[in-house]
Parts: C-alpha cells; structure tokens; sequence
C-alpha cells in the first residue's frame, strides 16, 4: 500500500510540497552537513554494487555514445547481478564450503 501510495501522482505531489517547503529545505540542508550522509555517502561510493553499477554505465556509455536510458539499464543490470551473487555466497550453507576432510565415526 505504501509502495502504491508512494508512486501515485498524491504521493508525488506530497514530497514534491515537502521538498520545496522551508523545513523540507532546512532538513535537506542539515542532512547535507551532517556526519552521517558523509559516511554514508562513502560507504556507498566503496559498495561493490556501486562500483559495478559505475563500471557497467561507462563502458555502455562509451559504447553507445549518449543513450542514457541504455546505460541505465546497463548499470542497473550489473548492481543486481552483484546483489544476486552476494545474496547467494551468503546464502550457502558453512558445511557446503567446507570439503570433509574428517572421517565419519
């Protein structure tokens, strides 16, 4: 529902009000300064999805000229193979990666 209501044109035009409103601006303006996006911002620029999402846009860019919504897609293909693959390594199981070496009493 919130999804729905996020991307309905009464959600839109919601944020769009707080966005320009003054403490919208003021909030934006702090967050902007504060410690915290600073790392977070870091941490995401460091992100293997990120870089492959970067890696992936520019090659495509490089390639294609100036389509931006093919680089788009490009970049965006290449961060959920990484999440995919992430999701998967740790996903399996401690015992698969480890080849029994004990003998079974």
């Amino acid at each position: 529902a919130r999804k729905a209501y996020l991307q309905s044109e009464k959600g839109k035009a919601a944020r769009k009000a707080y966005r320009e409103s003054k403490k919208g601006k003021a909030t934006r303006a702090a967050y902007e300064q504060s410690e915290k996006q600073k790392a977070s911002h870091k941490a995401r620029a460091q992100s293997a999805k990120e870089k492959a999402y970067r890696k992936a846009y520019n090659e495509t860019l490089k390639n294609t000229g100036s389509d931006q919504e093919q680089t788009k897609i490009a970049g965006k293909q290449a961060a959920s193979f990484v999440c995919e693959s992430n999701k998967a390594r740790n996903n399996e199981p401690e015992s698969a990666s480890i080849s029994p070496l004990l003998p079974a009493f």
